[in-house]
């Protein structure tokens, strides 16, 4: 067992074997705990288990996912804070020390043991980061709306600040040591981007649920509208006593919402002015002759 340890040890030097391990036990230990069903909780046991045992590799993955994490909730939550705070259950002030704890505290943790050490974070942690968050969306949604998990929130612009965070982390990183605090922030201003465009109203919250939303009242607007629409138009009858007009649009559109709607059999004038003309009836309240009568009677035509 020693060799096989010393053997994974020397041919796997980033401890990849342990990082995929560390993900399957969070995954089964989330369908127990619902406490851990948040990708947050899972980027803190690892940050846990890097500072405990100084796992090699880790450490600019890590930034990476602790930056994008940290812009994806505050994009989220720029429309949706109350939602989120309800959702957790506690009061206001416990709520926001614990946002402070889980999600900038990692992310300032990281930074200075960068700077400390001098280690430069590459362009492959971001994507190892990333493909870390995809792998939580959908070993635990199945899809990359997690509004199922959290509380109803613009998926999009979530999604788009945690890509801008694992893309913008290595530079944030590598200016920040060298001291290059403008260029620092500047990759910081591009994180949160879809965060600001939030703020200052370009956006508001977006998803399935809301989008369904919104479609629903809207048809339900251009249903009222119709019914004001019939209410206030004044239409004249036709020659036989209905309620309709051939020759008026709007009784035409009434019609046509009344089939639709009900699906009763509305009986078109039109259709009534054919079989007058083919069996010689006469309009209501006269008599009808006896030659259309023998007719209808050999042509076996009943009329409704």
């Amino acid at each position: 067992m020693g060799q096989a340890w010393s053997t994974l040890r020397r041919r796997d030097p980033h401890n990849q074997t342990l990082a995929v391990s560390l993900l399957l036990i969070l995954v089964r230990i989330s369908k127990t705990y619902e406490g851990l069903r948040a990708y947050t909780f899972w980027n803190v046991t690892a940050v846990l288990v890097f500072f405990w045992r100084r796992a090699r590799g880790w450490a600019a993955p890590l930034l990476c996912n602790s930056l994008a994490i940290f812009a994806s909730y505050r994009t989220a939550s720029a429309d949706a804070h109350s939602h989120f705070v309800e959702n957790s259950g506690k009061s206001e002030l416990v709520y926001m020390m614990g946002d402070f704890v889980v999600h900038f505290l990692p992310v300032v943790a990281m930074l200075i043991w960068h700077k400390r050490h001098q280690k430069f974070v590459k362009p492959q942690a971001a994507a190892m980061g990333f493909l870390g968050q995809l792998f939580f969306a959908y070993s635990q949604a199945g899809k990359l709306d997690l509004s199922q998990i959290y509380v109803p929130h613009d998926v999009s612009f979530a999604w788009l600040a945690a890509l801008l965070g694992h893309m913008f982390a290595p530079m944030l990183s590598n200016n920040f040591q060298k001291g290059n605090y403008g260029r620092s922030a500047l990759s910081l201003m591009f994180i949160f981007s879809p965060y600001l465009l939030k703020k200052i109203g370009l956006r508001e919250l977006r998803n399935r649920n809301t989008i369904m939303e919104k479609r629903r009242q809207r048809r339900k607007a251009e249903a009222l509208r119709g019914l004001r629409e019939d209410a206030t138009s004044s239409c004249g009858s036709d020659s036989e006593g209905s309620d309709f007009d051939v020759r008026c649009l709007m009784c035409q559109q009434r019609r046509r919402r009344m089939m639709k709607t009900s699906g009763s059999n509305v009986v078109v004038p039109l259709r009534r002015q054919i079989i007058e003309k083919l069996t010689g009836l006469r309009p209501r309240g006269m008599r009808r002759s006896r030659s259309s009568s023998n007719f209808l009677q050999s042509q076996k035509i009943s009329i409704v």
